[in-house]
């Protein structure tokens, strides 16, 4: 076989680093779906196989390699070298540390990059209904840090993932960047619960209010107020469908607000009133 350091262009002091770059340079350069010579990549990935292995490297510098442990037609391991299908055989563990996992059809379609990042952002109703923007400050693996502006879409929801092209890992310049995944997690809310767009809420009413019929002004998660009238002898757990109040939609409109009135005996009461109460409970 050739000599694998000329082959890779590396000195015969290089670390594991330096011999990983130069074979992912050389790699890209030379890859058959890239219309590389495909003998070329076959030396590439030949002396990759034996510099990337600390026991075949030494065995090498010992001169303890010869042509029949290194079958021209064949890789140091004694595999073949194919670029029928993918051109990818021989290291698929080199694409396992950089991709996570192994080389697929869809992968070789594309080009290879750098690690995503994943982050996690907390947001409430209140954000997903204003659509607030927010400033996030994220540290690549080399060290750089970005600030991204997220603006929270209407639609959002537990587990939603935002991506932000080329703003991950850059640590291999001669790869192109990976992306920034911005995982969302909404915070549970003290007022409303949701189910997709619509937003329901238990709303406390004195049971005097229940017997005699009241108005109703609730605070609104839109920071307003929503006008609404409980009539007398109405019953308890009786839900109030206000429609259009709930979260807003991609299309401009808007779920529906669900209140739930929820009966309450009030601490102190009036004793004419209770003595009212118990003269007429009868009547």
């Amino acid at each position: 076989m050739q000599d694998p350091y000329k082959t890779l262009g590396v000195l015969k002091d290089a670390d594991a680093t330096d011999i990983k770059k130069a074979f992912f340079n050389l790699a890209k350069e030379h890859h058959p779906d890239k219309g590389g010579n495909p003998e070329k990549f076959k030396q590439i990935n030949e002396a990759y196989d034996v510099l990337k292995d600390p026991q075949k490297r030494q065995q090498y510098d010992l001169g303890g390699y010869g042509n029949s442990s290194f079958d021209r037609r064949q890789g140091a391991s004694g595999f073949s070298f194919s670029f029928g299908n993918n051109g990818f055989d021989g290291f698929d563990d080199v694409i396992r540390d950089f991709f996570h996992s192994g080389p697929t059809r869809s992968m070789h379609r594309q080009t290879m990059r750098n690690k995503d990042i994943k982050i996690t952002v907390q947001c409430t109703l209140e954000d997903i209904y204003f659509q607030t923007e927010k400033e996030l400050n994220v540290q690549t693996p080399s060290g750089q840090n970005k600030n991204v502006k997220l603006t929270i879409p209407v639609d959002a929801d537990n587990g939603t993932i935002i991506r932000f092209k080329g703003l991950g890992d850059n640590s291999y310049r001669e790869l192109d960047p990976g992306n920034l995944l911005v995982h969302i997690k909404i915070q549970p809310h003290s007022t409303y619960t949701r189910n997709n767009f619509d937003l329901f809420q238990n709303y406390k009413v004195s049971i005097l209010d229940i017997l005699t019929g009241c108005n109703l002004q609730i605070d609104h998660i839109s920071k307003t107020k929503i006008k609404s009238e409980i009539k007398e002898l109405s019953q308890a757990n009786q839900t109030m469908r206000f429609k259009g109040k709930g979260m807003p939609k991609r299309d401009g409109t808007f779920g529906d607000l669900y209140i739930q009135i929820k009966p309450f005996t009030p601490s102190t009461v009036n004793k004419k009133i209770i003595k009212f109460i118990r003269d007429n409970n009868d009547a």
